[in-house]
């Protein structure tokens, strides 16, 4: 699956949000945001079971905008 989609690598938006003097309260937000969460994909066969999402921002998530 991880193949299927770009990511963004959480350590490293950290570091870029830190890089241009985000506060460290909003990025740990952000971070806290997109970590410890699962995922499931829409098939013609209807929803698969969930699986964790290890590291990154997945392609299309709505906070990529804002970012």
């Amino acid at each position: 699956m991880s193949k299927a989609y770009d990511s963004i690598n959480l350590d490293l938006l950290k570091l870029a949000l830190e890089c241009i003097q985000i506060p460290s309260q909003l990025c740990n937000i952000i971070t806290n945001l997109l970590t410890n969460r699962t995922n499931r994909v829409i098939t013609n066969l209807g929803l698969t079971k969930p699986y964790n999402i290890n590291n990154g921002i997945d392609q299309g998530e709505t906070i990529t905008s804002l970012l």
